[in-house]
């Protein structure tokens, strides 16, 4: 019984620590938009916009919409979407063709990340030379729309 506590103990302090948090430092590495372009997260990136479900990245897409193709890369923001979740099968002929539709880039997050999964919200990472400076979660597209009106 105390091995069994002990494991349990040890399983869920490693899921903790797996996850980014404030102060966190990112390692550079690439993902991959929705038109196969290799996309290198550096120290040049100041806001990472996640999305972990359709519901957040239908907000995020109606706010980007209303901008210019280049309002990402001219505010060194990255938006991704986080399809770890969903079966590979799905992703690739219902959800890519959608999106390469759009004209912006996406970064696609098919393997478990570190990155903070929230159902239905957004997240934001502030980053400053790849240090986790702040994270916002944003339930609305009126709380995205005041985050990067203010910070843009």
């Amino acid at each position: 019984m105390i091995k069994k506590i002990f494991f349990c103990s040890v399983i869920i302090t490693h899921l903790f620590a797996i996850s980014l948090h404030v102060g966190n430092v990112i390692t550079p590495f690439y993902l991959f938009n929705q038109f196969d372009q290799k996309i290198q997260i550096n120290s040049k990136i100041n806001y990472i916009i996640i999305s972990s479900s359709k519901h957040a990245s239908l907000m995020i897409n109606h706010f980007l919409k209303s901008k210019k193709n280049d309002f990402l890369a001219k505010h060194h923001a990255l938006f991704c979407i986080n399809l770890s979740q969903i079966p590979s099968i799905f992703a690739k002929f219902f959800i890519l063709p959608k999106i390469k539709k759009l004209k912006y880039s996406i970064l696609l997050i098919y393997k478990n990340n570190k990155f903070i999964k929230k159902q239905n919200n957004i997240i934001v990472y502030k980053l400053n030379n790849l240090l986790i400076k702040k994270i916002y979660f944003l339930s609305s597209q009126k709380e995205l729309r005041a985050l990067l009106k203010y910070r843009f």
